[in-house]
């Protein structure tokens, strides 16, 4: 069986132009990232970043020394540098030097010189002669601090920003000129109309070329449809200038009128997000994403058409990543709960340019869960928070959206932790990209190292994806981390000898482990493909709600095959159990070549071709986890083995 489809689971430094740019503190990193809007270049000695380019230049030494100018386009002026945090030359529309003679010498110069801290420039291009300009805004419901809700009183005017903007005939409908807002939500047309003409702003921020990504934020109760801002009615010449602002709907005490901002908060954040990955990796390729929101969106399961979506959750339906989030008053609104958002938003990233192995499904903090559901939750809050540099990860639901559920990434695991605790991963994670040392934490690494192990051996490891791949691969990167590193996975109850991804020298016991062959150690039993059988179980003990994703309901076996050939998978039932029916998938790189789904009650078997190297077996009894909570559900062991043919 080579094709089938497997069941689906649940100093003052010397920085030189017309103004003083920046202090210190500002300007010693050793990478700028330029942004060149349409209509124009950025150049320097070295450097030629295009129209509607993203270019990175690299200052890693004390010679640096470049002026940056704008060339324009016809029909395009430079109006400034932009001025914002980290952005070089803010304010000045003159050329920007800049240069890092003086840094030798100076140890904190050069310790800023040698990182990865990443400044910004950033030129304002805009037509010469608009006929239609503005600017575009959000309201913003903040958290209250250390997550008590959402605050009303203290809503926002934020840019919407990298969304698509239309120019739309009034008569006709039809689109007359199409732009992007920029970082401060401003957008300009040069259209020429004497008609009578509406600004649409759509929830959409897409960019086409390298990098590339398209995000689009839908209404799931109303077919899908896309959701719009529109403005005015009117001619260029009556009405030039036109800004358009989403309200939240807020009434006081409710949400009285419709939620406009929520689309657009949502696409802000995500926004926010691929920006941050963007800098990282410049040649980041992210497959077009689909978020469904709707004000109907409850915690009720049912039909999604319906808005009965349960929880905010990641699918990817037909090769489709979609994303749901909550909406409900007085239930559960997740639109400006960025926590959660980039929670799902890093589930769709994981997915598409690291790997999870991750079959998902319900669980809860302070369970034992397997260990690839553990590692990606547990990345999708680390990471989440790491992106949005605040540890606190907050929940509003509730009545007027006072409740909460929060949780610092600081604390680390409070109930079992260890390799299989997602809290576990995501105080790791986190420590390993913050700033502050507590514990056993003694590294700042930043994002770019994570990232890095994420989408470098960790995403081809022959193990699955788990806290083991992830940190063998950081590893592997940066060995020099081996000592700290360990000090914080043994603070977690882990191992801090990983020496390969299969966590082959893990010695701790999840609380209410077993002996003998229903250990939940070693992590990986090793099978030697035609030698004698292996006793292997699947377990409920730690699957309390039956949610058929905790620790030991799959057993994972790692085994070699020696050649390509035809091989049989055999498992037969030695204990526990009757008719638990054993079903298996094996894996190489995380990817299913062979399976056996057979509906018997105590065997299974197939055959087929399997090529040279090492693989994953995923043994389950499909009552454990596909129908957990069944009759047949309950422990059972079986004896594998594997032979070629």
């Amino acid at each position: 069986m080579s094709n089938f489809t497997a069941p689906i689971r649940r100093g003052t430094a010397v920085l030189r132009s017309t103004l003083v740019i920046l202090g210190l503190a500002l300007l010693s990193g050793c990478k700028i990232l330029i942004t060149v809007p349409p209509g124009g270049t950025v150049v320097s000695e070295s450097t030629f970043c295009p129209s509607d380019g993203i270019c990175e230049v690299d200052v890693s030494s004390t010679q640096f020394k470049e002026t940056f100018s704008v060339e324009t386009e016809p029909g395009f002026e430079f109006v400034g540098w932009r001025s914002a945090f980290r952005h070089l030359c803010g304010g000045n529309n003159n050329d920007c030097a800049i240069e890092t003679a003086g840094f030798a010498g100076n140890a904190a110069l050069m310790a800023f010189l040698n990182n990865d801290e990443i400044f910004y420039l950033a030129p304002i291009i805009v037509p010469s002669a608009p006929t239609v300009s503005g600017n575009i805004t959000y309201d913003r419901v903040p958290q209250r601090s250390l997550g008590q809700g959402l605050d009303y009183n203290n809503i926002t005017a934020m840019p919407v920003r990298g969304a698509t903007v239309q120019l739309i005939d009034s008569a006709t409908d039809q689109v007359l000129q199409e732009t992007l807002s920029d970082a401060a939500g401003a957008y300009a047309f040069t259209a020429n109309s004497t008609d009578a003409v509406f600004v649409r702003v759509r929830a959409q921020s897409q960019r086409v070329g390298t990098p590339n990504w398209d995000i689009t934020i839908r209404d799931n109760t109303q077919g899908d449809a896309l959701y719009v801002m529109d403005g005015e009615d009117a001619t260029p010449a009556d009405m030039p200038q036109r800004n358009l602002h989403a309200p939240s709907g807020w009434g006081g005490s409710s949400y009285t009128t419709e939620r406009t901002a929520g689309p657009f908060a949502l696409l802000d954040t995500m926004y926010d997000a691929t920006l941050q990955l963007v800098e990282i990796d410049l040649d980041i390729n992210l497959p077009p994403l689909q978020v469904f929101w709707s004000e109907k969106n409850s915690t009720a399961s049912g039909n999604l058409a319906d808005g009965d979506i349960g929880t905010s959750f990641h699918v990817i339906d037909n090769g489709q990543p979609k994303l749901y989030i909550l909406g409900q008053q007085d239930d559960d609104t997740d639109e400006y709960d960025v926590h959660v958002v980039v929670h799902e938003w890093m589930h769709y990233m994981d997915n598409q340019i690291a790997r999870s192995d991750s079959f998902g499904g319900r669980w809860g903090g302070g369970e034992i869960l397997d260990i690839r559901l553990a590692f990606g939750e547990g990345l999708a809050n680390g990471l989440g928070a790491a992106l949005l540099d605040n540890p606190w990860y907050a929940d509003s639901h509730g009545p007027g959206q006072q409740g909460v559920w929060s949780f610092s990434m600081e604390a680390g695991a409070r109930f079992n932790p260890g390799w299989f605790s997602s809290s576990s991963v995501q105080s790791l994670i986190y420590d390993l990209y913050d700033e502050q040392h507590d514990g056993a934490d003694d590294l700042t690494l930043g994002l770019r190292p994570i990232y890095a192990a994420l989408t470098g051996e960790h995403r081809v490891t022959p193990a699955m994806t788990s806290i083991f791949s992830f940190v063998d691969s950081l590893l592997n990167h940066h060995p020099e981390l081996a000592g700290s590193l360990a000090n914080m996975l043994e603070a977690e109850s882990i191992t801090g000898d990983i020496v390969d991804p299969y966590g082959s020298r893990e010695q701790n016991r999840p609380p209410g482990d077993r002996d003998g062959v229903q250990s939940m150690l070693p992590v990986y039993p090793e099978l030697d493909v035609n030698g004698n059988a292996i006793e292997v179980c699947s377990q409920t003990h730690f699957d309390f709600n039956g949610d058929g994703n905790k620790l030991g309901v799959d057993a994972l076996v790692r085994f070699s095959v020696p050649g390509f050939d035809q091989y049989q998978v055999l498992i037969e039932r030695t204990s526990g159990m009757f008719g638990s029916d054993p079903d298996f998938t094996v894996y190489r790189q995380g990817l299913p070549v062979l399976g056996g789904f057979n509906p018997d009650a105590d065997f299974e078997s197939a055959t087929g071709p399997l090529n040279a190297g090492p693989h994953i077996l995923n043994l389950y009894g499909y009552y454990n986890a596909i129908q957990p909570g069944d009759a047949n559900a309950g422990d059972v062991c079986y004896a594998v083995s594997i032979q070629a043919q």
